[in-house]
């Protein structure tokens, strides 16, 4: 199964090291992976699959960029400017997170609430057997 995973996709994958406190390791796997969006949409004739996850994943490289662009050599700006990433990165994570406890929370109350109606609709039937019995 996962081979014909893969070959779906194009063998198309990247790994990620989410334990890694090197922000150029971080920035090199986050180029990769839209590195490799990007190869996608140009074979798609410019139509990416896109979700509101990757479009936020995608502002926050760009001002990435922008912000690793205009570093000076000093080490006071440059760890300035590792905190501001990494504060970017993790309220990132944060809202990423939040994102899927939040579908996941809905899901749980919707099986719940499909678990209630099928065991109410278990109860009627026994309620219709037990009076179909005392007829």
């Amino acid at each position: 199964m996962r081979i014909g995973s893969l070959s779906l996709c194009g063998d198309r994958y990247v790994l990620f090291d989410n334990w890694t406190k090197d922000e150029k390791k971080r920035a090199y796997q986050v180029d990769k992976l839209l590195s490799l969006v990007n190869m996608v949409v140009t074979k798609n004739n410019g139509k990416p699959y896109t979700d509101e996850i990757f479009s936020e994943l995608k502002r926050a490289n760009r001002r990435l960029h922008e912000q690793t662009e205009g570093i000076r050599s000093s080490k006071q700006e440059t760890a300035e400017l590792t905190e501001q990433m990494h504060k970017s990165y993790e309220e990132q994570l944060k809202r990423i997170t939040d994102m899927v406890e939040l579908k996941l929370s809905k899901t749980t109350i919707t099986l719940e609430q499909q678990l209630e109606e099928e065991r109410i609709e278990g109860l009627k039937a026994e309620f219709f057997r037990y009076l179909m019995l005392l007829k």
